[in-house]
């Protein structure tokens, strides 16, 4: 019996490989906390499971963790995890050509890298932190740290993929800091970017009037309405309103990989070629029928909370203003990857016929072992059954997709900046029906004349989706 052996513990490996919990599996505790409105419970949660995780986890924890205590208000810890990610990220830095082939280098078992403008997102949520806890000198210097990845995506990438809520807060930080220039080359990026003219206009508007730049002032003037009110602009204070809207899209399977018949045939030509470069006695059709049960490797993103996610507004003393959405991490998930999706079947195909192949071989092995072991007979059909079964489904393994995704963000960042008398004002804010603000909203904001105040908001509808996680 010593020949079995080797397929026994094979067979086991697999069934101890496969009854671990996936990801989303151990993130849903926390997600349950923090979507009704607990993100400290959800701390914990999450703090439990990044103890019990691999090495390959350790960033995507680190960024659910990261928000789940800016969400709580506790500022400084939260940057104590970002800044643990930024570590991570800068040991396993991707570039943004590497992005269409980052679903095979984050399979699961490999470590998480994120994307490029996820990276940038640590870095505005660790500007942001150090901005409410008042240390805008800090906010400066991460965002001008920050300003190389952004640059990348700048030249390298598509305007979605633009974090812009980092550029405002960066223009802000400059405005509140007389560093004109800074801000003027932010408001210009976003020009490259064909922002709302609108929206942009009067920040430029404001820009100039608190720099006296009178030729934008009269290039301007007659675009904005009701520009009175930003006369005597620096003995008036301006409210920062940032609002975190809605659930971010997570990862789901597209169903079984022959549903696609362009990527099914592709990997059906691909096998072939590899086992011809194997030299294997395995047959096509043994490969082909593994494959049959096997998911398409790579998923696609979902939304989850649209209500939430609409542009939101606010009411300061009677006074109507709305936001305007800056980054839109929807956009940036689901395009990024959905489309992406031919391009990431081209170039992946080879490799995982490579790998499912490898896979079908030793399948193969294992039952031809089992039925030497027994002598054949019934006992090695029985055997080669077992192990047969849990080799093939191994097989189909080799191609279950890497769902693993930063579930706490947001959909969308807002902001918006109100230029205010000094004075006291009571702000409420306006959103969808049975969308629930989560931050304790001041009862009363107090302006001051040239200084900023910030507000920072979390909304969404409470509890968590039912989203399928496989198959």
């Amino acid at each position: 019996m010593q020949a079995i052996r080797p397929a026994l513990f094979f067979f086991l490996i697999f069934l101890l490989l496969n009854c671990g919990a996936s990801y989303q599996q151990r993130m849903l505790s926390a997600e349950k906390s923090f979507f009704e409105g607990s993100p400290a419970q959800a701390v914990a949660s999450i703090k439990y499971n990044a103890a019990e995780a691999g090495d390959e986890d350790k960033l995507v924890y680190y960024l659910e963790a990261g928000i789940t205590l800016h969400t709580a208000g506790d500022y400084e810890q939260s940057n104590n995890v970002f800044q643990a990610a930024q570590n991570l990220i800068d040991e396993y830095r991707t570039s943004v050509s590497d992005e269409v082939s980052a679903f095979i280098l984050n399979e699961r078992g490999s470590e998480y890298h994120g994307e490029i403008f996820e990276h940038v997102l640590v870095g505005y949520y660790r500007a942001l932190n150090f901005v409410l806890l008042n240390q805008k000198d800090a906010a400066r210097k991460t965002l001008q740290k920050l300003e190389l990845d952004m640059r990348t995506l700048k030249y390298d990438d598509a305007a979605y993929k633009q974090v812009l809520a980092a550029r405002y807060l960066s223009a802000l930080l400059a405005e509140d800091d007389k560093d004109w220039n800074t801000a003027r080359v932010q408001y210009k990026n976003f020009e490259l970017f064909k922002f709302d003219s609108s929206w942009l206009n009067r920040q430029k508007y404001i820009l100039a009037k608190k720099e006296n730049d009178l030729e934008t002032i009269r290039e301007l003037e007659l675009t904005i309405k009701d520009n009175r009110q930003f006369d005597n602009i620096k003995e008036k204070g301006q409210l920062v309103i940032i609002h975190q809207a809605g659930k971010a899209p997570v990862k789901k399977s597209r169903g079984k990989l022959a549903q696609d018949q362009k990527f099914w045939l592709a990997m059906r030509v691909a096998i072939d070629a590899a086992i011809l470069s194997e030299g294997s006695m395995l047959s096509s059709a043994a490969a082909v029928a593994a494959l049959g049960t096997a998911e398409n490797p790579i998923p696609e993103y979902v939304f989850r909370d649209p209500a939430a996610a609409k542009t939101a507004s606010l009411t300061l003393n009677d006074q109507q203003y709305n936001l305007q959405v800056l980054t839109d991490y929807e956009s940036m998930a689901t395009h990024n990857f959905n489309d992406q999706y031919d391009a990431m079947v081209a170039k992946s195909t080879a490799s995982l016929a490579v790998k499912f192949v490898s896979a079908a071989v030793a399948s193969y092995a294992l039952g031809k072992s089992a039925d030497e072991a027994v002598g054949g007979g019934l006992g090695g059909a029985i055997l080669k059954i077992l192990i047969g079964g849990g080799a093939g489904a191994a097989v189909a393994q080799t191609l279950k997709p890497d769902l693993r995704c930063w579930r706490t963000l947001p959909a969308n960042i807002q902001m918006q900046r109100i230029i205010l008398e000094p004075g006291t004002y009571t702000l409420t804010m306006r959103l969808s029906p049975g969308v629930r603000e989560i931050n304790e909203i001041p009862a009363e904001i107090t302006i001051e004349a040239g200084k900023t105040v910030y507000v920072n908001l979390r909304s969404f509808t409470p509890g968590v989706e039912a989203i399928p996680v496989g198959l």
